[in-house]
């Protein structure tokens, strides 16, 4: 399939959709568990970054300095040490758990759009590319961790140098002209990874090239995708926080589906529909016994009228007048 067309928003959401009424139970039982360690797992990222960015807000408040930034907190730097590194032996075993899911998930709905059936234990067959979808998670994230923290630098640089909520509001507008727009470019380059390194089987720099290329002339079309996720969201928040969970599962089959489209040979179908079955041909009956050749007529038996020295040419006999 063509790639404009794999990434179309409203051919990824009808197509999602038929998957899952192929396999309800598979897809929305273990897209469940999937989105739970998930959102725990965003959760926890999220904390990392809550502090920085409130400590960055602050900054614009009057009387704010160093010293007192510093006198504010309580802990020791022994304590920090600890606390930073049991959460990073968590962050990596949360990681590993996540990477085994995806690509069990992954591939489960790959072969669900190849015509297969697939049961709730088949999205946890094929882990095979485990490791490696955790070492492209990781790479992924120390890239998004150096957008952000970049992000952060222009807001923190101009207070330190100058001091003043005015220059943090500076920083501010800075990080939102130049820092916001590079990191949404560079998001939407890094959207396939997990599922290249998943899928394929790829290296995190093979997959971090491959998500790029795809990426490459068609991010209109995944800002549309997203905007459409973001209002499916918005839509199963107001109904109650019924429909957030399904359409949060449904959001990420459409990503699956929109790589498998665009990477794959053709064999893959829209919606996981199956292949048409050839048309049973007609019984055909015996066939017909050969007819036999007929017999060389003979010189003599020739057609037309009897000539009655036809003998004498068989047998090379001159004519005598």
């Amino acid at each position: 399939m063509i790639r404009s067309t794999a990434f179309n928003a409203i051919r990824c959401l009808k197509s999602s959709w038929e998957l899952t009424t192929r396999a309800p139970a598979a897809l929305w039982g273990a897209g469940l568990i999937l989105a739970m360690v998930d959102g725990c797992h965003s959760k926890s990222r999220s904390d990392e970054w809550e502090q920085p960015l409130r400590s960055s807000a602050a900054l614009a408040e009057p009387g704010w300095s160093f010293e007192t930034y510093e006198s504010s907190t309580s802990m020791g730097p022994v304590m920090m040490l600890g606390i930073l590194g049991f959460s990073i032996v968590f962050l990596v075993a949360y990681s590993a758990l996540l990477a085994w899911l995806r690509v069990g998930y992954y591939n489960g709905v790959k072969t669900l759009m190849h015509g297969s059936q697939v049961g709730f234990g088949d999205m946890y067959g094929n882990t095979r590319n485990w490791l490696r979808t955790f070492l492209t998670s990781v790479l992924r994230g120390l890239v998004f961790l150096f957008l952000g923290f970049g992000g952060i630098l222009l807001i923190v640089i101009p207070v330190a140098a100058f001091g003043s909520g005015g220059a943090a509001l500076l920083g501010f507008l800075v990080w939102l002209v130049i820092a916001l727009p590079v990191y949404i470019y560079v998001s939407l380059g890094l959207l396939f990874m997990v599922q290249a390194a998943a899928i394929d089987g790829l290296s995190p720099l093979q997959a971090l090239a491959k998500s790029w290329s795809l990426a490459d002339g068609n991010r209109g079309d995944l800002i549309l995708m997203c905007l459409l996720q973001i209002a499916l969201v918005i839509i199963g928040f107001l109904a109650l926080c019924v429909g957030a969970i399904p359409a949060t599962l449904l959001c990420q089959i459409m990503w699956i589906e929109a790589y498998v489209q665009a990477t794959d040979d053709g064999s893959a179908r829209a919606g996981g529909s199956r292949p048409e079955r050839d048309s049973p041909r007609a019984p055909s009956g015996p066939e017909p016994a050969p007819t036999p050749a007929a017999p060389e007529s003979s010189s003599s038996n020739r057609e037309g009228t009897f000539d009655p020295g036809a003998w004498r040419g068989d047998l090379d006999v001159p004519h005598t007048d």
